[in-house]
């Protein structure tokens, strides 16, 4: 990683509901497979529908999530995208594009799943994704 992209990232990547469990450690690990990348105004980040291998996390601008063409939200610094079919190996369920310029910290699956041998990276990994599912299913029920 790079400089100022590489410290906002460590700072960021312990705020990730995903992985808002792993040890000081475990987020160096995850920050040394990454790469940080800049990205134009209009760039696909994510295409709806295709099998999903990368999670992103936004470091500085915002990106557009969109399902059947419709834009559902705007994702600003800090949001994680890409993270379930990360996990999953699943087609990707909405297309996320870069709206201006925006810096993202890019982990492919393959660098994510070196850490799978440590059952305590697992475990934090599954807490984090129960705690994101029960946030999600509060505000959804919230709405209601």
């Amino acid at each position: 990683m790079r400089g100022d992209g590489a410290k906002l990232a460590q700072k960021l990547l312990p705020e990730v509901a995903m992985l808002s469990f792993l040890s000081p450690g475990e987020i160096e690990a995850i920050s040394q497979r990454g790469e940080i990348l800049s990205v134009n105004d209009g760039d696909v980040l994510i295409t709806e529908g295709a099998v999903g291998h990368t999670l992103f996390l936004v470091l500085q601008g915002n990106v557009a999530i969109s399902r059947d063409g419709f834009r559902l939200a705007v994702s600003e610094m800090g949001s994680v995208v890409g993270e379930i079919s990360l996990v999953d190996s699943g087609k990707a369920t909405a297309t996320v594009t870069a709206i201006g310029p925006v810096m993202v910290f890019r982990i492919s699956r393959e660098n994510f799943e070196t850490l799978y041998s440590n059952k305590n990276f697992v475990r934090a990994i599954l807490k984090g994704l129960a705690a994101k599912t029960r946030e999600a299913l509060d505000r959804d029920v919230g709405n209601l």
